[in-house]
Formats: C-alpha cells, sequence, structure tokens
C-alpha cells in the first residue's frame, strides 16, 4: 500500500479489534464438551501437518522476485498490524476472490488469483489484512479443527466405539458458529490494515459478486445502504432468527452483514480511537528519539543506544 500509507499501528493488541460476538462464541466454545478430545486427535494424527503439506506443494510461493507486488503489500500489512513473523504466502488457482490461513505454529496465507486479478493494492491490503488478523488473533487452529471436523469424527469415533461421534457433533454448531463470528473480528483487522473504509467496502462488494464491467461505475454508497438495511432488520426477531438459520453452514458471514458490522464499529469510535491513540504513541516516540542524546559517561563518545561497551574507551553501557 503505496498508495496510501497507512499509519503502523505498534501497539496493536488483538483485544483492541475482536468483536464480542467472537468473544462470546469462543467462550461457549471453549465451555463445549469434547473439545480438548478433537484437539489431542487433530494434534497426534497430524492434520495439521497434512493439511499443510498439501497446501505448500500444490500452490506456488508468493515471494519479491515472481510476486513483487503482493509480497510488498503482505510485508507492508504485517508491519502496520504489528505482526512480528511474516507469514508464507501462497496463490492459489481460483477465480473467485479469496483468502484463508492455515497452520497454527508456522501459518501461512493462500491467495487466490482471482483476488490477485481483480483487486486493487488498498483491497489487496484488506483481504491479506484480514487473514493476518486471523494469525494475530490465534484463531487458525480452531479453524483447521473446524475444517477438519468430519475426518476427526471418524477418527475419534473408532477409538471410543462410536461416542467420539456424538461428542464431534455436539461441537460441530460451537465450532462454525465461533468461526463465522471470528470472521467480523478479522474484518476489523483488515480494515486497520489499509485504513480506507471505502476499498474494504469494494472488496466486500467483489466478494459479493460485483461483475468486473461494473467495477469502475458501481457506487459504494449504494452497497452501503444496502448493510443499513441489512441491520435494520436485526429489529424484528424473525428476521433475526431466520438470517442465523440460514448461515448455519456458511463458513463465512453474508458480505453485506459483515459491512454493516464494520460501519457499525467505525460508528462507535472504536476504530478511530485506535488510529488516534497509536498516532500519539508513534509521535511521541518519534519526539523522543529526536531530543535524547545518548553518550558515554566517561569520554562523552555519542551512542547509538545499543551499544554494550563504549568502541572509544571501552567503558561498560549497560
Amino acid at each position: 500500500m503505496t498508495d496510501n500509507n497507512p499509519l503502523t499501528l505498534d501497539s496493536l493488541s488483538p483485544v483492541d479489534y475482536e468483536h464480542p460476538a467472537d468473544t462470546k462464541a469462543l467462550d461457549a466454545l471453549e465451555s463445549t464438551k469434547g473439545l480438548d478430545a478433537v484437539i489431542k486427535a487433530f494434534i497426534k494424527h497430524g492434520i495439521e501437518r497434512t493439511q499443510i503439506i498439501s497446501l505448500t506443494g500444490s500452490h506456488l510461493r508468493i515471494t519479491h522476485k515472481n510476486f513483487p507486488k503482493q509480497n510488498e503489500v503482505l510485508e507492508n500489512v504485517c508491519t502496520t498490524l504489528n505482526l512480528r513473523v511474516l507469514p508464507k504466502m501462497y496463490v492459489q488457482w481460483d477465480t473467485n476472490i479469496n483468502a484463508y490461513t492455515s497452520g497454527d505454529d508456522e501459518p501461512l496465507i493462500v491467495l487466490t488469483s482471482g483476488a490477485i486479478d481483480r483487486l486493487s493494492e488498498p483491497e489487496l491490503g484488506y483481504i491479506i489484512g484480514h487473514e493476518v488478523g486471523h494469525i494475530k488473533s490465534r484463531h487458525t487452529k480452531y479453524h483447521m479443527v473446524a475444517q477438519s471436523l468430519s475426518s476427526l469424527s471418524g477418527i475419534i469415533g473408532d477409538l471410543t466405539l462410536g461416542i467420539g461421534n456424538i461428542v464431534t457433533k455436539s461441537l460441530e454448531f460451537a465450532l462454525l458458529r465461533w468461526s463465522r463470528m471470528s470472521e467480523l473480528t478479522a474484518d476489523r483487522a483488515g480494515l486497520l490494515a489499509c485504513q480506507d473504509f471505502e476499498s474494504a467496502a469494494s472488496c466486500l462488494m467483489k466478494i459479493s459478486g460485483l461483475p468486473e464491467n461494473y467495477y469502475s461505475t458501481t457506487n459504494v454508497n449504494h452497497f452501503l445502504e444496502q448493510a443499513n438495511e441489512f441491520r435494520s432488520l436485526e429489529v424484528d426477531t424473525f428476521y433475526k432468527w431466520t438470517k442465523i438459520a440460514m448461515t448455519l453452514t456458511l463458513a463465512h458471514p453474508w458480505t453485506v452483514l459483515r459491512a454493516s458490522e464494520l460501519t457499525k464499529w467505525i460508528d462507535m469510535g472504536s476504530y478511530s480511537n485506535i488510529i488516534a491513540r497509536c498516532s500519539e504513541e508513534n509521535n511521541s516516540d518519534t519526539k523522543a528519539a529526536e531530543t535524547v542524546v545518548l553518550e558515554c559517561s566517561k569520554c562523552g563518545t555519542l551512542l547509538f543506544g545499543t551499544e554494550v561497551f563504549c568502541q572509544n574507551c571501552g567503558n561498560k553501557i549497560r
């Protein structure tokens, strides 16, 4: 995102952008019986390793040599969101606009060719920031467990004479609900990454199926009007429960709902508070760096601040 140079959020914590529905769903998931058994089976049978081998053995690795633009966006997003370790990123042939994360110990990101072909640089920042948000919030293990639930059910069922099948079925709803709610948290991270709500909204529009011929003519405000209409439906209990029932089998919440939740977060002032806080912290750090002069107490030689011994006289600095 060389276009708009997002502010670096050095003190950003996952707590800053966590959606309350994510927190509530995670609490419900972690209190559901059988979760520990599923996690142990997931680790014991090396399902994570199997998935990682499959992904890395089938998809092209994105690097500064072969995909310089996308690699730069990833680096900038990780810097912006204060993710210290740069995850590997791969491209998957798929005309749909999508991205996902996998791996817990060494998380990676998979970006579809459709996303590379159809998204602008700020929009790429949003969708990659969404995935980096999952990694920063440590969502990846539970996501992989949710994706592997059918195979885990059979494994645990065999080990426990069929009892495990009942346990994993009882977990299915809790896992899928939390997985959907975690997307709302990651959307906030995506917005913090690109720091351009219009780009975030246009990315969601494209994911929703906006035809390419309309990319340059469609008004984002029309999409936001639809999102506001969706918000008004929440007041009606019938519509609320209908929407829940219709999304039980979806891995991601509706894109209109996601846009609606982002506008709510912005209206609450939480997004601007994070930006203002980090901006103030960055300015304070800059002023401190400009005014503090370090020197050796023995000989007065100017120091960088990283020395253990003074290079001029050998005096121990720290």
